[in-house]
């Protein structure tokens, strides 16, 4: 997977499609067929791992680039009808409260962007079957 260049070709030149030829094609399409979109990543240095930043990065493509005021602030444009609610379980290992917290804000704060909601933020550590039946009553 290929790390977003900024060069916004995904908006204006080819709408919807960006110009790296990797595996972001199928996970745009498998993420608008979801209902739901669970990521998992560790903290590192204080935030979900690199490699996930970068898909978070490169759904750019899943908004139009103009934008409209939504409560009183700027917000990219639906391209699609429907969007998946997202969740993060991670990892803590050495993340603070603040980390914690900071990553949750950042990460609804990008589900908004993308026109969803963050349904679910919870740390790994949690048991198993406690994480199930929070994730099946969604």
């Amino acid at each position: 997977m290929n790390y977003c260049n900024g060069c916004w070709t995904c908006w204006w030149k080819t709408p919807g499609e960006c110009i790296h030829k990797d595996d972001m094609p199928e996970l745009y399409q498998s993420y608008m067929n979801s209902n739901l979109v669970l990521h998992f990543s560790p903290l590192e240095m204080g935030f979900v791992s690199s490699l996930l930043k970068t898909v978070n990065d490169r759904c750019v493509p899943l908004v139009h680039p103009y934008m409209a005021m939504v409560s009183g602030e700027c917000h990219h444009q639906k391209r699609y009808d429907k969007y998946p609610l997202f969740g993060l379980i991670y990892d803590p290992a050495d993340a603070d409260a603040e980390d914690i917290e900071i990553t949750k804000d950042l990460y609804t704060r990008m589900t908004l962007n993308l026109k969803t909601e963050m349904k679910f933020f919870s740390s790994n550590q949690k048991p198993i079957k406690e994480l199930t039946h929070e994730i099946s009553h969604i």
